[in-house]
């Protein structure tokens, strides 16, 4: 029934990267969590174009309008919230996906700058917070460990 397939990987597993990318846009560019229509069919057409590995099998449609329309449809996280303006479903989606994002590649050093980047930021609050709490249980023990010890002797100074 689906109209994508990606070398056997379910549709989570084909859209937790894009997912991953159109949350950092938005945290990052909009203060009011939306995306315009144009900027989210950029990114999916990117995504897509970007990962030679993923094939898309479309029924009869091969316009990115239908793809943002069945993305929409079968996962609902990311939702149409005003005339040509895309968002998250609910905020924490968009946090939870921006916290994934900076420690998704398992590496202490690029979690580290990633975190450190943000941390005085109050709008990256949640998405540190899910981001470690992601990290907790995705990582190695070690590799997180190592992480929180880089964590805990940062100096701020007074």
């Amino acid at each position: 029934d689906s109209p994508l397939v990606a070398d056997g990987q379910s549709l989570d597993g084909v859209f937790w990267p894009l997912l991953i990318r159109i949350a950092e846009f938005i945290h990052n560019e909009s203060p009011v969590g939306y995306i315009r229509e144009a900027e989210i069919k950029s990114i999916m057409s990117e995504y897509f174009e970007q990962n030679t590995r993923l094939h898309i099998v479309l029924s009869h449609h091969d316009s990115i309008e239908f793809l943002l329309k069945r993305f929409e449809e079968r996962l609902g996280l990311v939702v149409q919230k005003a005339p040509s303006c895309y968002g998250f479903v609910h905020l924490s989606f968009e946090e939870f996906f921006c916290g994934v994002a900076m420690v998704d590649e398992k590496n202490v050093s690029h979690a580290f700058e990633a975190i450190v980047d943000h941390c005085l930021d109050y709008r990256w609050k949640e998405p540190i917070t899910l981001g470690l709490s992601y990290a907790s249980f995705a990582w190695p023990r070690v590799k997180f460990n190592e992480l929180l010890e880089k964590l805990l002797q940062i100096d701020y100074g007074e």
